[in-house]
């Protein structure tokens, strides 16, 4: 419906790295506190239901055009464990409080390039951050 021929024609997704607001559930990519190396880090999550549909969107564009689905990948929020205030997923205070701590600036970093590598791996480009 969304990218085929006969409908809407979308030819940009934007993809959540680990879960935002519209989620059925809070989860990230490495929930392990202090792993600055990220070695805990998998997409794992991501193949059971959102690879597969982002896969299916691909090959349906394929059908009618050769241009690629353009796909912006954007997070709702580091895992708490990178934040000032760890109590939640999600910080329901003021993003003031909910700030990256500056020992994971690093880490944040890497776990974007993890996820582009991840998503590569399964065949499926990243074409914006």
């Amino acid at each position: 419906m969304y990218f085929s021929e006969e409908g809407l024609r979308y030819s940009m997704a934007r993809l959540p790295i680990g879960s935002c607001d519209f989620s059925l559930e809070t989860y990230n990519y490495d929930g392990v506190k202090g792993d600055k190396e990220l070695v805990n880090f998998t997409v794992a999550h991501d193949t059971k239901e959102i690879i597969p549909f982002i896969k299916r969107a691909i090959a349906t564009r394929k059908n009618w055009t050769k241009e690629p689905l353009n796909i912006v990948a954007s997070p709702w929020s580091p895992p708490a464990w990178m934040k000032e205030l760890t109590f939640s997923s999600y910080c329901p205070l003021t993003c003031e409080l909910c700030n990256l701590r500056q020992e994971y600036h690093d880490t944040w970093a890497l776990y974007f390039s993890k996820f582009i590598t991840a998503y590569a791996k399964e065949n499926i480009s990243i074409w914006g951050i």
